[in-house]
């Protein structure tokens, strides 16, 4: 018995035909990555690619211009604001990791200013975040 090898036996493991994605350990996949990846949310939709792609073009081109008409008259700032009140969750949700300048934009989407009487930045992001919770954005 000693030294000598043991042979799997496929017939005695377990078998797991009620849970289908249940052979993830034997992928080297640990538990934790297994459920972020089967529970995390879907793919995003075409319309939020698009915006994403657009936002993040906008954010680092408009960065280095002071005048608010490079900022505001950039193209992909434009394509965003003429989508309309559809893409006001997307605007939200960006605020939450972004540190530029939507408030312009959902100001003259919306036609409302929740933040208007904000003194910093935080407070006016609070204001808008707010705002989309009462008005049911999502």
């Amino acid at each position: 018995m000693e030294g000598e090898k043991i042979e799997s036996c496929p017939e005695f493991g377990p078998k797991y035909e009620f849970c289908p994605d249940a052979d993830w350990w034997k992928q080297g996949i640990s538990y934790g990555a297994h459920q972020t990846e089967r529970l995390s949310s879907p793919p995003p939709s075409l319309l939020e690619q698009e915006f994403n792609e657009r936002a993040d073009r906008w954010e680092t081109e408009a960065a280095i211009h002071s005048s608010p008409g490079s900022k505001f008259l950039h193209k992909d700032f434009v394509w965003i604001i003429t989508r309309g009140k559809i893409i006001v969750p997307l605007i939200l949700d960006r605020l939450n990791t972004s540190q530029s300048d939507w408030f312009w934009a959902l100001e003259n989407i919306t036609q409302e200013n929740p933040a208007k009487d904000a003194v910093d930045f935080e407070s006016a992001v609070k204001a808008w975040q707010e705002w989309g919770r009462d008005h049911s954005t999502r």
